[in-house]
């Protein structure tokens, strides 16, 4: 069970940070994950393909770090000084979307995910202009959604999806670009590695 707890808050994490890929962009940001189960507040570094993401679980401080040219993925467990390497386990980070694309048709090309997209114009997000986008996915579900992706950032900075779950909503706010020291995306020292519970 541990381990199936632990894997869920991971690959939440994956699919909120994937489409930060492919950009030279350098910021922190806050962000809101809601759905039916309620809402969760985190923080997110970027610093080209370096991503980290903090967020409280069970009252404990957590980070996932993914180095998508490394391939590595990494829970960090701040309280107890204790980490997780996911790659070594063959957890790697899936292929990221790409959100450079001007237009719908490079929307779909450049996401094998996304089945269709139609272009709704565009909206000033968070002092950012993005074009916002309805698409529908190719899963057998027809899963749809609607994306605000800022192409100065080249990432949603808001995604609202349609599951059989429920609808969800993760939205980016506070965005501050910056330089980020090298060290929030390296495993603190002194931390001891450990295995993934259940494993």
């Amino acid at each position: 069970m541990k381990r199936i707890l632990v894997m869920g808050v991971v690959l939440c994490a994956l699919v909120l940070l994937s489409p930060l890929a492919g950009m030279a962009a350098e910021y922190t940001a806050d962000m809101v994950i809601s759905g039916p189960q309620g809402e969760r507040n985190a923080t997110v570094y970027v610093k080209g393909d370096r991503f980290r993401q903090d967020l409280a679980m069970g009252g404990q401080k957590q980070s996932i770090i993914i180095d998508e040219q490394t391939g590595g993925t990494f829970v960090v467990l701040h309280e107890r000084k204790m980490y997780m390497d996911l790659s070594a386990m063959g957890e790697q980070a899936p292929e990221s979307p790409r959100f450079s694309g001007e237009s719908a048709e490079d929307l779909v090309a450049n996401n094998p995910d996304i089945a269709e997209a139609e272009y709704q114009g565009e909206e000033k997000l968070h002092g950012y202009l993005c074009k916002v986008y309805h698409v529908t996915y190719s899963n057998a579900e027809g899963n749809a959604g609607t994306l605000w992706i800022s192409e100065e950032l080249e990432t949603p900075l808001k995604i609202i999806a349609e599951t059989e779950e429920g609808t969800f909503t993760t939205e980016m706010s506070n965005i501050r670009e910056k330089p980020l020291d090298d060290s929030l995306f390296e495993i603190p020292e002194g931390f001891k590695k450990v295995e993934m519970p259940g494993a």
